[in-house]
């Protein structure tokens, strides 16, 4: 594909342990263009997301950047609602090939999003967030550099609530990558 021309910037590879959907009317497998689910489970989700900028596709980022997140992601679609979605005990892994190779990892992470609604009224609604009335989001024992890559930080968890707006990040230590200096 590289060859060719066709690879995107992001590919990713996705396993888990195991995945529930509860909902799935007849009416959904019908429609192409419309999708309405009680919920969705997700058990112990490892993500991966390799991001590498290829010059071919430049031209397709310009052309993409005015484009909101509903217009990308609703291309073919009128609406997608799901009453709620759980992702418990997932993995999160960052690798982005540049000048220097960095990863990321987010490990124990826990995400509730409920009433999700993706449609032409909820696209420009700046009380959801990922078009989600509510939204926990949870990771634990993050362990990254700084993008200068002079000192390594951790944190036990780090935990997001829209319900609540806040941020919450415990246990943050800061250490450089060089001793003695």
């Amino acid at each position: 594909m590289d060859n060719s021309h066709t690879l995107p910037d992001d590919i990713f590879k996705i396993s888990f342990s195991s995945l529930h959907i509860d909902g799935v009317s007849i009416n959904d497998v019908l429609s192409k263009d419309r999708v309405s689910l009680k919920s969705i489970l997700v058990t112990a989700p490892v993500i991966e997301v390799y991001h590498k900028q290829r010059w071919y596709n430049k031209a397709l980022h310009k052309k993409n950047d005015s484009l909101t997140l509903y217009k990308k992601i609703m291309k073919r679609m009128k609406s997608i609602s799901v009453d709620s979605i759980k992702i418990s005990d997932g993995t999160f892994i960052s690798h982005v090939f540049s000048k220097k190779y960095q990863t990321n990892k987010l490990n124990d992470v826990s995400i509730i999003i409920n009433d999700v609604r993706i449609d032409s009224s909820t696209q420009y609604d700046a009380k959801r967030f990922l078009f989600a009335t509510q939204a926990n989001i949870s990771a634990k024992n993050y362990y990254g550099r700084t993008p200068d890559s002079l000192y390594y930080f951790k944190c036990r968890s780090i935990d997001i609530s829209t319900i609540e707006n806040n941020l919450t990040v415990l246990n943050v230590e800061l250490h450089p990558r060089v001793y003695g200096v």
